[in-house]
C-alpha cells in the first residue's frame, strides 16, 4: 500500500468507527493511482496482530502512515484482558465504573501501538509518519512523528490529497507552517511541519459520491457512520470546531448522493443503522423534511442517532415527528446549562429559559420514550454555579430523564492558535477579558490554567467528577450507543432501561464484540 490510515473506534465496550479516513482514502483513490488502506480499531489490537497487520501493508512501496488522532488518542487499554490478541478492556471504562477519577488529560496513543510504529519506521526510514484528524497538531512527537496534517478542516480532503502528491510525486506541498505541539512535553517540545490549507480547493460535498469499499472491511449489519451536511450555522462561545457559523443550505450533500449510499449499503453489507454527523442535524425543517421524503424512498427502515437542537424542535414542532418517522433512535442534546444567564453567554439562551420544561416533555410526551435523549452540560461556563449544577441532576432524576453528561470547560486562549490559523479557537480563546476569563500559568502537559468569577480549570474538573459520580448510576444508555447495543443482540427494553453501568457490564456484550473484531482481523489480513 501506498497510503495506510490507523483509525480509532468512536466508542468504548462497543464498535463503532469514524469515517474521517474512509472520506480521506475515497478521494486519493479517486484523483490518483495510490493505493490506501484504513486500519480501524487499533486500539482494540495488541502488539502482534498490529504487528501482523503492518507487516502486511507497510513495505517498501509505502510512504505515508498517517495517524488519525480524533477517537484515538486517550484511549489506554488494559492488554491484560484479552482474547487471541484482541483487547477486551478500556482502561478509562474501569475507571468510570469503579468510580476513580480520571483528571490529567495528556493526550497520548497506546504505547503498544507507538511501539510497532518505532518499529517499522526503523525497518522503512523514507517512511513519514504524520497525525491527521482534530487533535493532529497537538500531540507529541513520541520521537517518531514527522508531520502534521489537519484533515479537520472544510477542504480536508484537498489537504490529504495534495500532501500525498507532495510526498509521492514531489508536487508543491499544501500550506502550512511550523508548529510545537501543544501538548508536547519535556524533550518532546521540538516543533514539526504542520500543514492545514489546500492550495486547490476541489472538493464539494454538495457532489459527495463517497462509497465503503471491500477493503474497509465493513462487518454484516455495522451501524456505520454518515456525512449529511459539513459545517455547523451556529457559533457558540465555548465551541472548538473549525467551520462553524455557515449560512443554512451551503453544505449539505445531495440528497441522491445519501440515497445511494444508504441503498449500496443495505444491498452490500445489511447495513440499517447510522450515525448521522452533522454538527446540527435539524437545522432546517427544509432539511428534515428532504430527508424524511429520501427515507420514504427507502425499502427498508433505517435507525440513526444525531446531534439535534432542542430549541429548534420546539420552536418548529413539526420536526419531532419529521425526525421520529425517519428514523431518529438517539439524540445527543448540547445543552451545555439551564443557568439562564450562563446558557445565554454560551449562545444558547432558551435552554435556560424553557429548557426545564420542554426537555422532559419532548422524551415522555412526544418521543413516548422511544428515543435514547442524551443531554450534555459543561461545568466551569461563566455566571453559571456549583448550586445550579446540583439543581441539574436534581432535575434529570426527578423527571425520570435518559442519559446525561457534565464535561469540563476547556480554555486555551492564544496557545490554540500557534499555527497561524483559528480553527480550534472559541469565542472564548478569542475574548478571554470580554468573557471574564484569566490565564493563570501553563501546565507541563501544555494545557492552560485559568479562572472566572468563581471557576478555575481545577475546580471545575473536581465538581466534574463529583457529578459524574452521582449520575452514574441513574443514566441510561448514551445515544451513541444504543445502535452498537442493539447491534450485539440487546433489546429495546434492556437498551432503554436499563443503566449506563449495566449496560456497559452486560455479559452479552464481550462475546459478541469479539466474533465482530475477529471477523475483521481475519478479514483485513485476507485483503
Amino acid at each position: 500500500m501506498n497510503i495506510v490510515i490507523l483509525n480509532g473506534g468512536i466508542l468504548w465496550q462497543v464498535l463503532g468507527r469514524s469515517v474521517g479516513p474512509y472520506k480521506i482514502a475515497h478521494w486519493i483513490r479517486k484523483h490518483t493511482q495510490y493505493t490506501v488502506q484504513v486500519v480501524d480499531f487499533v486500539e482494540r489490537f495488541e502488539y502482534e496482530p498490529i504487528k501482523k497487520i503492518f507487516d502486511k501493508f507497510i513495505t517498501n512501496d509505502t510512504y505515508i502512515l498517517a495517524i488519525s488522532t480524533t477517537f484515538l488518542t486517550n484511549r489506554l487499554y488494559d492488554t491484560s484482558k484479552k482474547e487471541d490478541g484482541i483487547i477486551n478492556s478500556n482502561l478509562r471504562e474501569q475507571q468510570i465504573l469503579s468510580r476513580m477519577k480520571q483528571t490529567d488529560n495528556i493526550l497520548r496513543f497506546p504505547l503498544h501501538i507507538i511501539d510497532n510504529i518505532r518499529e517499522i519506521k526503523a525497518k522503512y526510514p523514507k517512511l513519514k509518519v504524520v497525525t491527521g484528524g482534530y487533535l493532529a497538531e497537538r500531540v507529541p512527537n513520541y520521537g517518531i512523528i514527522d508531520e502534521s496534517i489537519m484533515s479537520y478542516t472544510e477542504s480536508s480532503e484537498d489537504v490529504f490529497l495534495e500532501y500525498a502528491n507532495y510526498i509521492i510525486r514531489g508536487d508543491e506541498p499544501p500550506i502550512g507552517e511550523m508548529v510545537v505541539p501543544m501538548m508536547a512535553r519535556g524533550e518532546d517540545e521540538v516543533q514539526r511541519m504542520f500543514y492545514h490549507t489546500a492550495r486547490n480547493k476541489i472538493y464539494n460535498i454538495e457532489h459527495d459520491d463517497f462509497k465503503w469499499t471491500d477493503n474497509d472491511v465493513v462487518i454484516p449489519g455495522e451501524p456505520l457512520p454518515l456525512d449529511v451536511s459539513k459545517g455547523c450555522i451556529f457559533a457558540c462561545a465555548f465551541c472548538q470546531y473549525p467551520h462553524i457559523g455557515k449560512t443554512k443550505f451551503d453544505y449539505i450533500r445531495g440528497i441522491n448522493y445519501i440515497e445511494d449510499e444508504l441503498r449500496y449499503n443495505y444491498e452490500k453489507f445489511g447495513t440499517m443503522m447510522y450515525y448521522i454527523l452533522d454538527d446540527t442535524f435539524n437545522d432546517s425543517v427544509y432539511k428534515m423534511q428532504t430527508f424524511k421524503d429520501m427515507t420514504d424512498r427507502l425499502p427498508f427502515k433505517i435507525k440513526y442517532t444525531a446531534y439535534l437542537r432542542a430549541d429548534l424542535i420546539h420552536r418548529f414542532p413539526e420536526m419531532a415527528e419529521l425526525l421520529l418517522d425517519s428514523g431518529v433512535r438517539g439524540a445527543y442534546h448540547g445543552i451545555e446549562s439551564l443557568h439562564p444567564e450562563a446558557s445565554r453567554i454560551v449562545g444558547k439562551g432558551w435552554n435556560g429559559k424553557f429548557g426545564k420544561e420542554f426537555l422532559p416533555r419532548l422524551y415522555h410526551d412526544i418521543w413516548k420514550r422511544k428515543v435514547s435523549q442524551h443531554l450534555n452540560f459543561i461545568t466551569g461556563l461563566p455566571k453559571d454555579t456549583p448550586e445550579s449544577l446540583f439543581e441539574t441532576v436534581q432535575w434529570f432524576e426527578n423527571n425520570n430523564l435518559h442519559s446525561i453528561n457534565f464535561s469540563p470547560l476547556g480554555v486555551y486562549g492564544e496557545s490554540s492558535n500557534t499555527s497561524g490559523r483559528h480553527s480550534t479557537q472559541s469565542l472564548f480563546d478569542k475574548n478571554l477579558e470580554k468573557y471574564g476569563f484569566k490565564i493563570t500559568g501553563t501546565l507541563k502537559n501544555g494545557l492552560i490554567n485559568w479562572k472566572n468569577g468563581i471557576w478555575t480549570r481545577k475546580n471545575c474538573i473536581e465538581l466534574n467528577d463529583i457529578l459524574t459520580e452521582m449520575t452514574l448510576h441513574t443514566r441510561k444508555s448514551h445515544s451513541w450507543r444504543v445502535l452498537a447495543y442493539e447491534w450485539c443482540g440487546l433489546s429495546d427494553d434492556e437498551i432503554m432501561n436499563l443503566s449506563d453501568v449495566e449496560l456497559r457490564i452486560h455479559d452479552k456484550i464481550w462475546p459478541v464484540v469479539y466474533e465482530q473484531m475477529k471477523f475483521y482481523y481475519e478479514k483485513l489480513l485476507n485483503i
